[in-house]
């Protein structure tokens, strides 16, 4: 019968055509969709996907200073805090608090706004959550300000500690490193051990107090690498404060302009990241919708015979 042959043949053809098309899609969608993400992909680590003019516009330059405090236990972090900060306020309401790291607002009358992070001492910091956690705090400050004690002689973990932080911060192609101040605490601790009556010229006095403590910053100066107008002696004590006012808080001033720096890059790349992630999704959508209908199109060429 050759008219039901024919009938035969042509169902054959169609079933097995579309039974090749079913068999194909997945590779096809599959391919596509490998092809576009690796493009997509390429343009945001390149930097290629820029950011719009609106979201530039839309950084809030009033963003806090982000500042890490670090030292060895004991060394007097939240002594320096209190007496460079005056009043300050636990930031747990609003930010992550864990028992290495506690965040606090800033609230002095005409200082900058700024987060300040009293870190776990060195000590302490066998735990590599604690550790986990810091790493990601330097990440992110705009200041460090390390805490010293001059009465021991043991820097080995501040050295280390450093040497991680600015390999770090080196890392951050796109940023700045923060600028850095050390605070030497516990200077009354030095000899003459009972002797403790400022004022003192730290720069330039001929007492017995005095060359100590000029021994002393040089000392740090050469063990953490950190160059000798960025070290500040300091007495933290709690009913003895000195040379806070007169030279650390000046000093903070001064490299104030390289912290805003850094915080500016941080939040430009923060939003940039986030616009490119978004930019990436809407990109990625537009991929997923791109293989459908290439796929509908391949699966009615197939149905044609063509």
């Amino acid at each position: 019968n050759p008219a039901a042959a024919i009938v035969a043949e042509a169902g054959s053809l169609a079933g097995g055509g579309l039974n090749d098309i079913a068999a194909d899609l997945p590779a096809l969608a599959a391919g596509h969709c490998v092809r576009q993400t690796g493009k997509y992909a390429i343009d945001l680590y390149s930097g290629q996907l820029d950011l719009d003019d609106s979201a530039v516009r839309a950084i809030d330059a009033e963003k806090p200073l982000r500042i890490v405090v670090l030292g060895q236990t004991k060394a007097g972090k939240s002594s320096l805090i209190n007496a460079i900060f005056g009043s300050v306020r636990a930031a747990t309401d609003v930010l992550p608090c864990t028992d290495s790291i506690r965040p606090y607002v800033l609230e002095r009358e005409g200082l900058f706004q700024a987060i300040i992070y009293d870190t776990i001492g060195f000590g302490g910091m066998g735990d590599k959550q604690a550790q986990t956690r810091l790493n990601e705090e330097l990440e992110q400050c705009d200041m460090l300000i390390v805490v010293c004690s001059a009465a021991t002689a043991a820097r080995e973990s501040d050295r280390q500690l450093l040497d991680e932080a600015r390999l770090r911060f080196q890392k951050r192609v796109r940023q700045i490193a923060p600028p850095m101040v050390v605070a030497l605490s516990h200077v009354d601790k030095l000899r003459p051990i009972q002797e403790w009556n400022p004022p003192y010229d730290f720069s330039g006095g001929e007492s017995a107090k005095e060359y100590n403590v000029r021994d002393a910053v040089q000392a740090v100066a050469d063990d953490l690498q950190v160059p000798l107008g960025r070290i500040v002696p300091v007495c933290l004590r709690p009913d003895a404060v000195y040379n806070v006012e007169a030279a650390l808080l000046p000093k903070l001033v001064e490299i104030m302009p390289q912290a805003e720096r850094a915080k500016l890059l941080r939040v430009l790349l923060e939003n940039r990241n986030e616009q490119q992630r978004e930019s990436l999704k809407r990109l990625l959508l537009k991929a997923g919708i791109a293989a459908a209908e290439l796929m509908l199109v391949s699966a009615r060429r197939k149905a044609m015979g063509r």
